[in-house]
């Protein structure tokens, strides 16, 4: 089921970056079946103790959900007090905080505005704040308006990062959200 649920939503996020419908042989490549096969790795072999895969239900059925872990690479914040260096730069603080990245929040259109995302959400702050992480970021492609509304309403931020992911040949990009716990 989290796989099926992965499949449809990401196709969803990036025919949104995209501004069109996916072509046929990238919908095929993004196969519930390949996706349900790395979930059941990551739940049953997580690389630490630190990674998580949570679910939301409706009744005994699977509608949504999220995985987190230690932020690889957390991203630095543009900070209001941060200024501009003589060559254009960015002067930047260093003190990055144990930052946890949400890897997936997945709730398909069908199930959304029923609370599953924003109880998802919840779990994963209160977990991550257990486990002493002082800020989360997520990355999100760029158009996904469903996305990009729930995460502001639920006070998230840009950090002023993006990425470009290569779908087909085709640009998509993503913009990092962060929120402090």
């Amino acid at each position: 089921m989290i796989g099926d649920i992965h499949a449809r939503t990401l196709r969803a996020s990036l025919a949104a970056g995209l501004g069109h419908e996916l072509d046929a042989a990238v919908r095929e490549i993004l196969d519930a079946d390949h996706f349900a096969s790395q979930w059941h790795e990551a739940i049953t072999a997580p690389p630490s103790n630190q990674h998580r895969v949570l679910t939301a239900l409706d009744g005994a059925r699977v509608v949504g959900f999220a995985a987190y872990a230690p932020a690889e690479v957390p991203v630095e914040i543009v900070r209001a007090e941060q200024r501009e260096a003589e060559d254009g730069s960015m002067l930047a603080g260093s003190d990055t905080p144990p930052t946890a990245e949400i890897l997936a929040l997945e709730v398909p259109a069908a199930e959304q505005r029923r609370g599953h995302g924003s109880r998802l959400l919840a779990a994963c702050a209160d977990l991550v704040r257990d486990q002493g992480m002082e800020r989360v970021q997520i990355w999100i492609v760029k158009n996904d308006e469903s996305r990009t509304r729930f995460l502001s309403e639920a006070g998230f931020a840009p950090a002023g990062a993006r990425r470009t992911l290569d779908v087909a040949g085709d640009d998509v990009e993503e913009i990092c959200w962060f929120a402090g716990l």
